[in-house]
């Protein structure tokens, strides 16, 4: 890197120069050179990486002078998906979709299945050709881009053209449909619902978006549906009622009237659960996903500047603080546990800050944004009021969203997360646990209370414990 730059050095800068250099860049290579031994020859760029703010985190912001020798841009902001008046959407999905499934004289995939599919002995029953049906229809694209959002925000993942037009072939062709053995049966499993979350193994991003399956869910709501379905005697008017119409609604309600009053199988009920998450009628209340729908209403807070909504965020962050160590005073904060018997406290008053607002703000879409929101909290440390900022991503936010609910972190899930750990640690820092501390014992199912009470004097230091009552 430093041979690449050298023209750029502090030493070549001074000279007449009319070099160009473009640099793609990860952030922790450029720290990581500005910091080495080579990156003492580079104070200029060092002041320009410090002064534009590149290296921190939720900065991103392209400022543009002429007079620079450096110019950065940061592509961090920029996703293959937009915030969209509160919901999301992907435009750069949508076109690679049209361009393969849509109807067009210039698509030779759609000429394909125009001229050729009526000439197949097979076309009746045809798997690839119901997948291909499905994907011409505009709800059902939606509802598959949908998905494949929630997999890239969840799991922050970087998807390339190539990967996502691989993903559209493994969804749409079984490879037993391309052996020479196939003789035009029809399954179930060749079905696009099925391609999309049982083979996990052809690409990662299949792995991905297998980790949402409707079929892992566990809620009230979906329980009551699913029951309704096992015990249906004609499980296909439940299609009727909370599935939206496709070729593979009607490829699968096909396959169930020959069944006749047959109940629902294991494979049957499976279809039926992914076609509800992909293409689901206005019946259907989807609480499956109510975490991840909220943090994309924070989120377009965020980019909207919009600080009401993000304070609402703000203070439930705030409580899970409190409860990250297990305390449900809103003015005291857990030091340690021990062994059950014990917990050490000390008093702690923490405030969720003011978020800023942007009054002025009309856009409704944002193509740029990032995908953490930024929190400020302040803390009371003597007379003194301290304010910190905090980042948290939906991973952390889904963790924080179960702590709100009650559940305790064991000291696993601690580690796991221990950027929040860490921040819980800092704060503990600003309170006065180095003159009062309380302790707590719950022997015999018993809480008692004490205190540690300063009677030091000039002479010694001397503690004594008080029970408060």
């Amino acid at each position: 890197l430093a041979q690449v730059l050298s023209e750029f050095s502090d030493d070549n800068l001074s000279s007449s120069s009319e070099s160009k250099v473009i640099v793609a860049i990860n952030l922790g290579i450029l720290s990581n050179f500005l910091d080495s031994p080579e990156g003492n020859g580079f104070a200029r760029l060092r002041e320009y990486v410090t002064n534009c703010h590149v290296l921190v985190e939720g900065s991103f912001d392209t400022v543009v002078n002429e007079s620079d020798t450096f110019f950065h841009v940061n592509f961090a902001d920029y996703h293959l998906y937009r915030l969209n008046n509160g919901s999301v959407d992907s435009p750069y999905i949508s076109e690679i979709l049209n361009k393969v499934f849509g109807d067009s004289p210039e698509n030779p995939f759609f000429k394909t299945y125009k001229n050729g599919c009526g000439k197949c002995p097979y076309s009746e029953k045809c798997p690839v050709k119901t997948n291909f049906e499905c994907m011409c229809d505009d709800t059902f694209r939606t509802g598959l881009i949908r998905i494949l959002i929630e997999a890239i925000l969840k799991d922050k993942l970087i998807i390339s053209t190539r990967e996502l037009l691989n993903f559209i072939y493994d969804i749409t062709v079984h490879p037993a449909i391309v052996s020479d053995k196939y003789k035009g049966e029809f399954k179930t499993d060749y079905l696009l619902p099925n391609l999309l979350y049982d083979h996990s193994d052809l690409s990662d991003l299949l792995f991905h978006v297998s980790r949402y399956d409707m079929v892992k869910a566990r809620r009230e709501s979906l329980d009551i549906i699913i029951s309704c379905y096992v015990n249906a005697l004609r499980p296909v008017e439940m299609y009727d009622r909370y599935i939206a119409p496709s070729a593979c609604n009607s490829a699968v309600k096909n396959h169930l009237n020959d069944r006749g009053t047959q109940r629902a199988g294991c494979s049957e009920l499976k279809l039926f659960l992914r076609l509800l998450k992909l293409t689901p009628t206005s019946k259907f209340d989807n609480t499956e996903n109510e975490e991840y729908y909220d943090y994309i209403k924070y989120l377009y807070a965020s980019a909207r500047g919009d600080g009401s909504v993000i304070k609402q965020l703000s203070q439930k962050v705030k409580t899970c603080i409190y409860k990250w160590n297990g305390s449900e005073d809103k003015k005291r904060i857990i030091l340690r546990e021990i062994d059950d018997l014990y917990t050490l406290s000390t008093e702690l008053t923490i405030n969720a800050g003011k978020a800023e607002s942007r009054s002025d703000c009309t856009e409704t879409i944002f193509d740029k944004f990032s995908e953490k929101i930024p929190l400020k909290f302040s803390v009371n440390s003597g007379s003194i009021q301290k304010n910190e900022v905090f980042y948290i991503d939906y991973e952390l936010y889904e963790m924080l969203v179960k702590i709100y609910n009650g559940f305790k972190v064991s000291s696993k899930e601690a580690s796991y997360y221990a950027a929040f750990f860490s921040f819980v640690r800092h704060l503990i820092t600003y309170s006065n646990y180095k003159k009062e501390i309380t302790i707590t014992s719950h022997e015999n199912y018993k809480a008692r209370t004490f205190q540690i009470v300063d009677d030091s004097d000039d002479d010694e230091h001397y503690y004594r414990f008080e029970e408060v009552t």
